[in-house]
């Protein structure tokens, strides 16, 4: 894969082969990824949602379920909100700088946003390493270690 981009960079930045139909298919394909993104994302919402929102007998007919401790919003989703957001910002700041021409500030960037991706990796397993043992709901548990795990695949 590694070795495929490469050679289409190669080829759009020294050898200028990439016709506007070749540029049209590349933005077309990367508007398709973002949808089928959007779309898994909905998709794991959707049965979280769907789940809390038609308590079945097999959660308890209650949501949230017995034994399920749900976190304070000013706790764990603000400060993985907060990383997420700074590491957008870093990310963001990195690549101006990069346009500026300025390497070692664009660098220094790059390298804080790592650093916050790895924080929001580790802080994510210990927070289901932690809090696993309240989720008594195979179906819950399967749905929000597979955000989880995407969450951080995408992130890195």
């Amino acid at each position: 894969m590694a070795i495929w981009w490469r050679d289409v960079v190669r080829e759009a930045s020294y050898e200028g082969q990439h016709t506007y139909f070749v540029e049209r298919s590349m933005r077309m394909g990367m508007v398709l990824f973002i949808l089928s993104e959007i779309m898994f994302f909905f998709a794991f919402f959707w049965a979280f949602f769907y789940s809390s929102i038609d308590a079945t007998v097999e959660v308890g007919s209650i949501w949230p379920p017995e034994g399920l401790e749900v976190p304070h919003f000013l706790s764990i989703p603000l400060l993985n909100t907060l990383i997420l957001l700074l590491s957008g910002a870093t990310i963001t700041i990195s690549h101006k700088r990069t346009v500026m021409g300025h390497r070692k500030m664009s660098l220094d960037y790059l390298f804080i946003t790592f650093y916050l991706g790895i924080f929001f990796y580790f802080y994510n397993i210990l927070n289901i390493v932690f809090h696993l043992f309240l989720f008594q709901i195979v179906y819950t548990v399967v749905v929000f270690i597979w955000l989880q795990v995407f969450m951080v695949y995408m992130y890195l």
